[in-house]
């Protein structure tokens, strides 16, 4: 089993922008062996992200997170910095694990560490270590962390608030007001809660979650991909059987945007299924035996089209005889134009076969109308 490292420094992440700084580090890799004598190969690759903020003059936070896919525990460790004040103050950290869209799927409680006064002997520092465990429900679709650092007196309404809206309805976190009725339900359930929240009128409370949430998406930081997690088990294809195996689909659009083109490496081009067929099916076969794809990976580059990017849908195997779900994705939404998510397989096994089933894009239609996608990949 190969152990990988990865390190993202004050990264933020946006529908539009990305920057990171990446230090990479492995140790050595082992075959795993079952009673069987059947060799399978596994990647863990733990992630590590470090947020340093200045929350307020002379007042700085840093968190740095070791995250476990594999088991969906964080380790953090968080430093709260006094350089010029008289008088000591209290940080808060909160985490909320987003999705590959950078959807909120669960948040931590708010953490809170205390330092001193800074008046001879500056700077003062005071660290806290903790963990915290994701939900299973929600751990194989962990795809990044938004690290949120505060004035703990002055956001603790916020963070509240945050806390609430991720553990009861995401969703709304990123929805605008005036808020649906789904939305306003979830705002007064909150403020019957908690009493500071219930203190707010409707414009503070609304105010404050907008305020969080421009916090929340410029503090996401996506997990770049696994180094050494290899390239993907289907060649580049320059033809449906071309240079090796073999790319079928259930229609295309027309014959511009051949399935084949979903398995060329090619950003620029693109597979688009037949329209108002559902399910949308794409797949390949492999010439040489048996592969156990236990990742994958669907890219979408069709620009403000996003009603074409896939919502709901299955990964199968063919055992021969029928089909078997080795993988299930439903409410995939919020793509951007141009957009890339990975995805752990739920259930992996061995085949010679596999293929996407779509039930629905992101359209508002119901079933599929069109599905658009510029890159498949499938890793062992």
């Amino acid at each position: 089993m190969m152990t990988c490292k990865l390190r993202t420094i004050k990264t933020s992440w946006l529908a539009m922008a990305t920057a990171s700084v990446l230090a990479l580090g492995c140790s050595g890799a082992d075959d795993v062996v079952d009673e069987l004598g059947e060799q399978q190969q596994s990647l863990v690759c733990s992630q590590r992200l470090t947020q340093e903020d200045r929350v307020e003059r002379g007042r700085w936070m840093t968190s740095t997170v070791d995250y476990d896919p594999a088991t969906g525990r964080a380790n953090v460790q968080t430093t709260v910095s006094n350089s010029r004040s008289l008088v000591g103050w209290t940080g808060g950290v909160l985490l909320v694990f987003v999705n590959g869209g950078g959807a909120p799927l669960h948040a931590t409680d708010v953490h809170t560490r205390g330092v001193d006064a800074c008046a001879f002997s500056c700077p003062r520092e005071s660290t806290l270590n903790w963990s915290h465990t994701v939900p299973s429900g929600v751990r194989d679709s962990v795809a990044g962390i938004a690290i949120m650092h505060a004035h703990t007196p002055t956001r603790r309404a916020g963070f509240k608030a945050l806390k609430f809206i991720a553990a009861n309805k995401p969703a709304c976190l990123l929805a605008p007001p005036p808020w649906d009725a789904i939305c306003q339900g979830v705002v007064t359930a909150a403020k019957a809660a908690d009493p500071i929240l219930m203190a707010m009128t409707q414009l503070e409370f609304e105010n404050e979650v907008l305020q969080m949430r421009v916090e929340y998406l410029s503090k996401t930081q996506m997990f770049p991909s696994c180094p050494g997690a290899g390239s993907s088990l289907v060649p580049a294809m320059t033809g449906p059987t071309a240079p090796s195996g073999a790319v079928f689909r259930s229609g295309v659009y027309s014959s511009t945007y051949e399935a084949w083109k979903a398995f060329d490496a090619d950003a620029s081009s693109m597979w688009i299924s037949e329209t108002f067929v559902t399910p949308a099916v794409i797949g390949y076969e492999w010439p040489g035996g048996l592969q156990t794809v236990r990742r994958y990976a669907l890219s979408f580059a069709n620009g403000s089209l996003t009603s074409r990017a896939p919502r709901d849908w299955t990964l199968e195997g063919f055992n021969g005889a029928s089909w078997v779900v080795v993988d299930r994705r439903s409410s995939e939404t919020g793509w951007a134009g141009t957009d890339r998510r990975e995805y752990t397989v739920q259930s992996p096994g061995a085949y010679s076969r596999y293929r996407l089933s779509f039930t629905d894009d992101n359209d508002t239609r119901s079933g599929v109308v069109v599905i658009s996608l510029s890159g498949i990949e499938f890793f062992g």
